[in-house]
């Protein structure tokens, strides 16, 4: 009798949803959002700029699979999540269809400087040396760090015993 109900309570247990394999349904996150184009961001746009591919705003945008941020929509072609709809929102308010490039985050500074996109949008952290050669727009705080064991011989000595 006491197997049984040790057998009935086990099944029961991991059958339920705290330990049921969580899925996304990103369905709900297919529709694009849009916005109107917006005259005075158009005006900004310098004379004689030459977007890669005129009336496109194209933007390179990170090809792996890491939800919120970006992922594969249930068609397994497009690109869906919080960068992906800045691209759009960006490119409807400078009055531009958007094309968005599935890329491999280190090919971002080559590949501005190379004219082969507009905008890369991918988590690049804003540094001094990058500075010198690109513009940045921050969309989101990001702040980077690590964690390591606190008896551990890597990290920032100056955050030990500070609960870092």
């Amino acid at each position: 009798m006491e197997r049984v109900i040790v057998s009935a309570l086990a099944a029961w247990l991991f059958s339920s949803p705290l330990f049921a394999a969580e899925t996304l349904d990103a369905k709900n996150n297919e529709t694009p959002i849009h916005i109107p184009a917006n005259p005075q961001a158009i005006a900004k746009i310098p004379a004689g700029f030459h977007f890669v591919t005129p009336g496109y705003l194209t933007v390179a945008t990170s090809a792996s699979n890491s939800p919120p941020i970006g992922l594969w929509a249930s068609d397994n072609k497009t690109l869906i999540g919080s960068d992906p709809d800045f691209a759009r929102l960006l490119a409807d308010s400078l009055g531009l269809k958007l094309k968005l490039v599935p890329a491999a985050w280190e090919d971002w500074p080559l590949g501005l400087t190379a004219g082969r996109y507009d905008v890369a949008m991918f988590n690049i952290a804003v540094t001094e040396e990058r500075k010198q050669k690109f513009d940045f727009a921050t969309y989101r705080a990001d702040n980077h760090a690590f964690a390591v064991k606190t008896d551990s011989n890597h990290g920032d000595q100056r955050a030990r015993g500070r609960g870092g």
